[in-house]
């Protein structure tokens, strides 16, 4: 598994991690890939998204949201560890 951003090309991808009963978070994500302070990922699985999240940044703290696995897939530990290399790649700090 390793972390890709997730561009403008991916949101069609994100509906199929829309939970029942959420509002729409395409807009959300639009946000998210359009602001210099949010980081949306994607874990990826050879060719496959299996799951979702994005990391805001603000001064000098950090939150995540918008965390999300498809629910169609086994069940998977997406618990990884997003600094080390990911962060390094993403220039968070």
């Amino acid at each position: 598994m390793h972390f890709e951003a997730i561009t403008l090309n991916d949101l069609t991808d994100l509906r199929t991690f829309q939970s029942e009963g959420w509002p729409d978070i395409i807009p959300d994500f639009e946000f998210y890939v359009s602001s210099e302070f949010c980081y949306p990922l994607k874990a990826m699985i050879d060719t496959k998204i299996v799951g979702i999240g994005t990391l805001i940044t603000f001064e000098n703290t950090s939150w995540l949201a918008h965390i999300n696995k498809n629910d169609r897939l086994p069940i998977l530990n997406l618990d990884r560890n997003i600094s080390g290399e990911n962060r390094e790649r993403l220039n968070v700090y």
